[in-house]
Parts: C-alpha cells; sequence; structure tokens
C-alpha cells in the first residue's frame, strides 16, 4: 500500500470526517471552497489566544490546485476574524 493510500484510510475515514465537522468549542467551524457543487476545499481554525486566531487546517483537492481555491479560503477566514 502507497504511504498516501495509507495516511488517508487512517486520518480520513467517514468516521472521523464527521467527527472532524462537528461542533467543536475550540473551532469557529469549517469554511468550504466550491464552485458548481464541486467540493474544491476545505479551511478550519479558531482562536488560540484572546488576541489570535489561527488556521488549524486547510485542504485542497490537487485537481485545482492554482486555481485560487486556497487564496480564498484563507482570505475568508482572514475576514471571519474581524468579526470575533
Amino acid at each position: 500500500m502507497l504511504y498516501i493510500t495509507h495516511v488517508v484510510a487512517k486520518f480520513y475515514s467517514e468516521e472521523r470526517l464527521y467527527a472532524e465537522v462537528a461542533d467543536h468549542p475550540d473551532w469557529d467551524g469549517w469554511m468550504v471552497a466550491e464552485r458548481g457543487g464541486v467540493l474544491l476545499g476545505a479551511g478550519g481554525g479558531g482562536l488560540t489566544s484572546p488576541e489570535t486566531w489561527a488556521i488549524f487546517v486547510l485542504y485542497l483537492d490537487p485537481v485545482f490546485r492554482r486555481q485560487g481555491a486556497g487564496t480564498a479560503l484563507v482570505g475568508e477566514m482572514t475576514r471571519h476574524t474581524a468579526f470575533l
């Protein structure tokens, strides 16, 4: 089994993904980038101190690499923190 296949099977099972998107008190939730109903990527973060917000995860489909989805997600997460 290729290493990446092993990692995906271990850390990105359906059960784990459902647990990840559930409410967490330290997270402000997930943001997704999609185009025409196709998921391009997702990211999430939360406060790490009263004055600091951090991106905890940023996932992008490599098929859509260099098409602006990552930049859009980081931009939206950054704008979101202005309201916290």
